[in-house]
Parts: structure tokens; C-alpha cells; sequence
């Protein structure tokens, strides 16, 4: 169980789903349901307006308009930090 809730809060921060099955016929079906999902799924991306590369947290905000839509994305990311030289 406890390795189940870090799976699950893995695939919540990363944008992704946890599927908890014990095996045999259920796991062929979240399989399947897997299959069809990965169907009807679009794929996103952007490229930030804040170029800034100070290693700090960007949080992402999806909206759209369309209703009755199943929304998935990480809740953000970490910029990159750009290493300054030491001084000699």
C-alpha cells in the first residue's frame, strides 16, 4: 500500500494516471483501457516566455474551452540553472 501511494503521487506530479490492479483479467482490461486512452489523447507544448534560467519553479496552467474533457498535466516545472564559473 505504501509503495502504491508514492506510484500514485509519482503519476499525479507528473502528469500521468495510477492504475492499481491485483492482476489476471483486470489488469488486461486497464490495459485496454490504456490502449484506448492513448488513442484519444493529444500531446502539448510550449515554449515559456520567461527565459530566465535561474533553476526556479514554473507552474503550468491548462484551461480550454471545450467541456467534458479529461485534462492531465504535471502542475510544473523547475527552469534551468545556469552554473556561473567560479572565480580564480
Amino acid at each position: 500500500m505504501q509503495n502504491a501511494a508514492v506510484l500514485k503521487n509519482f503519476a499525479e506530479k507528473s502528469g500521468g494516471r495510477f492504475i492499481a490492479t491485483p492482476g489476471g483479467a483486470s489488469m488486461r482490461e486497464a490495459f485496454e483501457n490504456i490502449v484506448a486512452e492513448l488513442g484519444t489523447q493529444y500531446t502539448l507544448a510550449y515554449e515559456p516566455i520567461n527565459k530566465m534560467e535561474d533553476g526556479k519553479w514554473r507552474a503550468i496552467e491548462l484551461r480550454v474551452a471545450r467541456k467534458n474533457l479529461n485534462i492531465r498535466t504535471r502542475k510544473g516545472y523547475n527552469a534551468p540553472k545556469v552554473q556561473k564559473p567560479e572565480r580564480q
